[in-house]
């Protein structure tokens, strides 16, 4: 019999805004014994944690787990086209700077704007990603910049944010524009009651029917079935460079794991976030 020392970390309570990590999280040591193992058991070592934005929502004490993720929903028609200008908020992170590549790169959209928070980033997001436009929206000049980026109007804005940055492209968005609603980040620390202060004007929201515009939820599982397709087609272009990985790995102790979710929301990472453990 062998027997290891192991450190978990818990769920204490729920946290509403602006996550407190000693509030929310609690660590915790268990003994682990080579008895406990059935057939086909195994002991293994985590050396790295992936961050992801949505892991916030997961602990809020206002989210409704039934309704975290939606049944997929009908997929829409297949478009024949390409669109003038492409839109993507947090552009830098882990998604947002996929799409911006496959959008340039791939699909050789003529527009693509992408919306960082630091001029660092902005200057990856034009070297790395390819976009035409790459804009700082703590710039004081953010939203002059944006509506020059955007003076033919938005086909696609693929939005991971919420907000203000949300009400700013309605009002740019064309007729018969599209929105990829993939995350509010901008909202996962400002519940009140329950309810985020979604920062969206009465003027912006009245662009969804006046320009019949479509707002989509995208998860990425609903499209599980698809993933070879997938991989069919990124391992080629990521070969071909048409694609990079734009990746953060932050060194930390098992004790600091939790920090990790705050540096997501103060934009700390560039790119995918992914905690390696510090075995000591």
């Amino acid at each position: 019999m062998t027997k290891y020392s192991a450190k978990q970390w818990f769920v204490k309570e729920r946290s509403g805004d602006n996550i407190n990590i000693e509030e929310t999280f609690e660590l915790i040591t268990k003994e682990l014994s080579t008895d406990d193992l059935k057939e086909g058991d195994l002991f293994l070592k985590a050396h790295f944690f992936s961050n992801d934005p949505t892991q916030r929502i997961w602990v809020n004490k206002d989210s409704v787990k039934e309704r975290l993720y939606r049944a997929p929903i009908e997929k829409g028609d297949l478009m024949e086209t390409y669109d003038s200008t492409v839109v993507v908020s947090v552009a830098a992170g882990a998604t947002g700077s996929v799409v911006c590549q496959i959008a340039k790169n791939v699909l050789g959209i003529k527009n693509v704007v992408g919306i960082a928070g630091s001029d660092a980033k902005c200057e990856l997001l034009k070297k790395s990603c390819g976009c035409d436009y790459a804009l700082n929206y703590r710039s004081p000049t953010f939203k002059q910049d944006f509506d020059e980026a955007t003076k033919d109007d938005i086909d696609v804005y693929f939005d991971n944010v919420g907000g203000e940055i949300l009400d700013m492209a309605l009002l740019r968005m064309k007729e018969y524009g599209r929105i990829v609603s993939c995350g509010a980040i901008s909202m996962y620390n400002d519940m009140k009651g329950g309810k985020a202060s979604a920062g969206i004007s009465r003027e912006a929201w009245s662009q969804v029917y006046c320009h019949k515009v479509r707002i989509e939820g995208f998860i990425v599982i609903q499209f599980a079935d698809q993933l070879p397709k997938a991989l069919a087609d990124l391992v080629p272009w990521l070969m071909e460079g048409k694609i990079h990985l734009i990746k953060e790995i932050w060194d930390a102790r098992i004790e600091d794991v939790p920090q990790g979710m705050l540096k997501l929301f103060k934009g700390e990472n560039t790119g995918k976030l992914i905690t390696k453990v510090i075995h000591e």
